[in-house]
Formats: C-alpha cells, sequence, structure tokens
C-alpha cells in the first residue's frame, strides 16, 4: 500500500511537470534527404496537443555551434565556415504549411515563429517546416560523416513519439556504420528501434518518450567521395557586383548633378569683402566644421566687439599651471548681421558682459547647435548651391548610413556566414557617403566666392615671409584681417609658421598673461586658447548551440553532439 501511494505521488508529479508547458507533441516525425552536394533537405511533422490555449509553436534551430574539444588522437574534420572554435551552418529555403509565420534570428539560433498573435489555438494541431541545412557534414581525408540532432535538446516538453528516416541520395556499397543515441546531452542511450532498406533508407522510431530537454542523433559514415564538399565561402559572391552597380550609378548621378565647373583660381590677398568666415567656412569645403564658428571670436575681437583675456594661476608652489579665458564684451553686434552671429554672440554674453569661458562648458552647447542650424540657412538663403545638388546631397549620406548600420548589423547576428551581402551593403553605403559628400553642386554666384576663397587660402599656405612682411607693415590689422580665414581654411597652423620671425603688431582684442610681447610667444597664447574655445563650446553633458563535432573520426558518438537539433517550445 505505501508503496502504491508512493508511485501514485510520482505519477501525479510526472503528469503535472508535463503539462506545465500547456502543451505536448504527440508525434515528431523527421525525414531527412541528404543530397550528392552534401545539402540536406529537411522536414518536420509536428502533431502537437494544446492543454491550453497558445498563438502556436516556435522552432529554434541553431546555425553556430561551438566545436567540442577532440580526443587525442582523433583526426579533425576539415569544415568550411569554422572560426574561432566555432562552426556554422547555413540554413536556407525555410517553408511552413498552411500557417502564418516568420523568421529571425535570436542569438545563435534561426527562430521560426508559427502562428498568429490574433488566434488562439487549442487541441490537436499539425505543423509542417521545411527546411535546408548546408555545410553540416564532416569531411575527413578517407571518408565522410552525417552527424544530426535529429530532435535537438531545448524543447521545453514531452515528445510521446518520434519516426524518422535519413534518405541517400544513392545506395551505400556496403552496410555502413552508423548510431543512433538519446536523452540528454552526452547520453550514450539508444532507445530506439532502427533498419535499413537497401543500404539506402535508414528508418527508426522511439521507443520510450522523450522528456523536455532531451534528444535523439543519427550519425553515419560515408565513404571518400561518396558527398562532394562544396565551397560555401563563394556563395554569394555575385553580391559584390551591388558596390559596383552603385559605384557607376553614383558616378552618373555625380557627374549630372554635383559636379562643380572647372574654375581658374587666381592668388588672392585680402579676403572677400562682406563675407563672414562661417560662411567661408562652409563654402570652401561645402559643409559645417566646429571651426567655422569658433573662428567669430577673432572676427569679433577684430570689429571691436570683444576683448580676449587670459589669465594663469599656478599650484603645487608652481609645478601646475591653469590657463583661465575671459571674454569681455565691448559692444553689440550690429543688427545687420546674420542670425547664427547673434545667436552665438549673445549666447556667450548671456550671463553678463564678463564671462568666463570654463562658465560656458556643458551650457553653450544649445547655443551653438541652435547656430549650426541658422548658418545652414543662411547658406541656403545667399544660393550659393543648386537646390536639388544641395538634398541629394544630405539625402545620399543619410541612405548611406542606412545601408553601412544594417550590413554591420547583418553581419554581426549572422556571425559573419553569408557575409557577401552585408559586405556588399556596406561597401556600397561608404560609395554613397563618398559621393553624397561631395554632391553639393555650386552656382555661378557660389562658384564666384569660391574662387575667391580658394585663392586666398593659396595665398595663404604659399606666401614668403618677405612679402607677408611687407602686408604687414603696409597695413596693420592685415593679422586680425586674415586669422579667422585662416582658422575656417584649416590652415592656421601653416599660416602661424609663416609669421614667426616677423614683426606682428599685437591685437588690441587679446590680452595674454605673458610678461612682454614677442610674436611667437602671442601665436602659442592663441592656439592654446582656439583649441580650449573649440572644446568648450561644443562641450555637452554626458549623458548558441553546442558541440557540432564529429564522431567517428574518435570518441564515438552520443546525444546532442551534432548539427541541427536545437528545440522550441508553445507562445
Amino acid at each position: 500500500m505505501k508503496n502504491f501511494f508512493l508511485f501514485l505521488i510520482l505519477s501525479v508529479f510526472i503528469s503535472n511537470s508535463v503539462t506545465a508547458q500547456g502543451y505536448t507533441i504527440k508525434l515528431y516525425q523527421v525525414n531527412v534527404q541528404v543530397n550528392k552536394d552534401a545539402s540536406l533537405d529537411i522536414t518536420e511533422t509536428l502533431d502537437v496537443n494544446f492543454t491550453e490555449s497558445h498563438h502556436g509553436i516556435f522552432r529554434m534551430i541553431p546555425f553556430k555551434y561551438k566545436l567540442a574539444a577532440l580526443p587525442q588522437g582523433s583526426e579533425k574534420a576539415n569544415r568550411q565556415l569554422e572560426s574561432n572554435g566555432y562552426a556554422h551552418v547555413l540554413i536556407e529555403d525555410i517553408q511552413v504549411k498552411d500557417w502564418n509565420f516568420s523568421v529571425s534570428n535570436n542569438g545563435s539560433y534561426k527562430e521560426i515563429k508559427i502562428g498568429s498573435k490574433n488566434k488562439y489555438v487549442y487541441g490537436q494541431q499539425q505543423y509542417v517546416i521545411k527546411y535546408k541545412l548546408l555545410n553540416a557534414i564532416n569531411f575527413f581525408n578517407d571518408k565522410s560523416e552525417l552527424y544530426l540532432n535529429i530532435i535537438g535538446d531545448k524543447w521545453d516538453t514531452d515528445i510521446d513519439s518520434v519516426v524518422f528516416s535519413v534518405s541517400l541520395y544513392d545506395a551505400l556499397p556496403a552496410a555502413p556504420a552508423y548510431f543512433t543515441a538519446t536523452g540528454y546531452t552526452g547520453s550514450r542511450e539508444n532507445n530506439t528501434t532502427t533498419y535499413w532498406t537497401d543500404n539506402k533508407i535508414l528508418q527508426g522510431s522511439t521507443t520510450k518518450t522523450l522528456h523536455a530537454n532531451q534528444g535523439l542523433t543519427v550519425g553515419i559514415v560515408f565513404p571518400k567521395d561518396f558527398l562532394i564538399q562544396q565551397n560555401y565561402m563563394l556563395r554569394g559572391i555575385y553580391w559584390l557586383l551591388l558596390p559596383l552597380v552603385v559605384l557607376v550609378v553614383m558616378f552618373l548621378v555625380w557627374y549630372k548633378w554635383g559636379k562643380d565647373a572647372k574654375l581658374t583660381i587666381t592668388t588672392e590677398f585680402y579676403p572677400p569683402e562682406n563675407v563672414s568666415p562661417s560662411i567661408a567656412g562652409y563654402v570652401i569645403n561645402d559643409k559645417l566644421d566646429r571651426r567655422d564658428l569658433t573662428a567669430l571670436i577673432p572676427y569679433w575681437g577684430a570689429g571691436g566687439y570683444l576683448q580676449v583675456k587670459e589669465t594663469q594661476t599656478n599650484a603645487l608652489m608652481g609645478l601646475i599651471k591653469n590657463k583661465e579665458y575671459e571674454f569681455i564684451k565691448l559692444k553689440d553686434i550690429p543688427g545687420s548681421a546674420m542670425s547664427f552671429e547673434k545667436t552665438l554672440f549673445n549666447g556667450i554674453f548671456k550671463g553678463g558682459n564678463n564671462v568666463a569661458l570654463s562658465s560656458l562648458k556643458n551650457v553653450l552647447y544649445k547655443t551653438m547647435d541652435k547656430a549650426k542650424k541658422e548658418l545652414e540657412k543662411e547658406v541656403n538663403k545667399a544660393a550659393f548651391y543648386v537646390k536639388k545638388s544641395r538634398g541629394m546631397g544630405c539625402l545620399f549620406p543619410i541612405l548611406g548610413v542606412v545601408l553601412l548600420i544594417y550590413g554591420i548589423i547583418h553581419l554581426l547576428i549572422t556571425w559573419g556566414y553569408p557575409f557577401w551581402f552585408p559586405l556588399s551593403l556596406i561597401v556600397s553605403g561608404i560609395i554613397i557617403i563618398g559621393f553624397g559628400i561631395f554632391m553639393a553642386k555650386k552656382t555661378p554666384k557660389g562658384n564666384e566666392l569660391y574662387k575667391k576663397l580658394a585663392g586666398f587660402k593659396e595665398f595663404i599656405q604659399s606666401v614668403e615671409k618677405e612679402r607677408l612682411s611687407l602686408f604687414l607693415k603696409e597695413d596693420q590689422h592685415y593679422f586680425d584681417k586674415v586669422l579667422p580665414f585662416a582658422i575656417v581654411f584649416n590652415v592656421a597652423d601653416a599660416w602661424k609658421d609663416k609669421l614667426k620671425g616677423l614683426e606682428v603688431p599685437p591685437p588690441s582684442w587679446y590680452i595674454g598673461s605673458y610678461n612682454g610681447f614677442t610674436t611667437s610667444m602671442f601665436l602659442n597664447s592663441l592656439d592654446h586658447s582656439m583649441n580650449e574655445m573649440s572644446r568648450s563650446f561644443y562641450s555637452a553633458p554626458s549623458s548558441s548551440g553546442s558541440s557540432g563535432g564529429s564522431w567517428s573520426s574518435g570518441g564515438g558518438g552520443f546525444s546532442g553532439g551534432g548539427f541541427g537539433g536545437g528545440g522550441g517550445g508553445a507562445w
């Protein structure tokens, strides 16, 4: 009697655990077709009994496998798509008969979700899943082998019965070596009955229920050359034609709508009149850089609107020197100034007429963002560029970035295989971005301004010291006039080198912390201050499957040790 009650309690416990997921698999049929090209066509038929309402089932098939360590003396399989201790299989041509389904990558698994989120199912249901496996055969010097998890060990419910068959494209010349194993991963139990038909078809079925996380694995050895190993590295290489097509198309688009007219550049000794250095910085390279706005500081200084005062504090007995910069407002900029100039000037002096540069850190960035947008509008308003080319110049980089990011994500979620398609997207994205950067085409007005700016930039870079000395003597404000444009042209270092050893009148708008004025000290101090301004103005507050090994080369086969398998559940 005592044993009877114990048996009854265990039976209830097991029954409850079986139905805890709200479904069981009454019959799981798997048919595997082994083709001469070493591909596997697999059909799975699942008869499912839902004891609770669900939308359907999901099937998880691994495509990345961690390779187990080989036993000593074992031969390593010659596999394609293997790297860093992992083997990859390709899962293609997924079909589900008579059901809605979706396919996505979930970690190292291909997830097939079957059913509809707007519909529930109950009772007996049948699901037929078809797919193709590539690179799931192990090849050796004198043989090849199928090592396949017919039923994976990731199902979360019981499977009452499994019926399976492995059909070869042709009969084997002799009775094949094979094995079957059931149970948890690593088990060598064989709770199946199997038989061969004409050395061509292996059929079998389980003799016991497979509980949750138990599987069924089959291994078959084939003689050399019975299966032909494929070069999967070249699969999809035709996708490399895409970047070539994109390159040709983008070149034709650029040639028609983005190519600027050929211009004759003549040397200019002064910047163009009534042109803000910010506008000049934009037009010279067709884009907005940080320096285009920070260059307004010396520009305003030369105009008498502000001063920059440098102070130095010492710490640790003078071993550490800290520099601070103070902006001193002398007068308002005129009402005729461009909108971005007003925004930035008023933003700097929002807290008063004397403002420390350090107080603008993590504060002025919003003003800078607004000023950048206003500068873009001023450039559009001035009609320096053909509108259509500007639109394409904005659209193409965005499109290119989308392709680039999608390609990188695709490469990562598929673990790099197959990689020709995402690689083609990445290269195509880079090509589109590159042409997009150079797509902006200037109008005749824009070309006229560009000629003057390019000529002035060329002069700054190539002028000889003797000639520069004459300009400095003839015009005491020449340095002030050139400096903002040297900054936006990104040739300030070359300009500084030209001035070394020359007598440069100290600008009235910059008050240094040094004792006694020398050109070298002033230029070094100014260079440091401009770098600090650029940093502070823009500163913002920081806000798989397992195994995939072999069995015939050593160690023997066991449940869960092959390719395929995985598992699934209800949803």
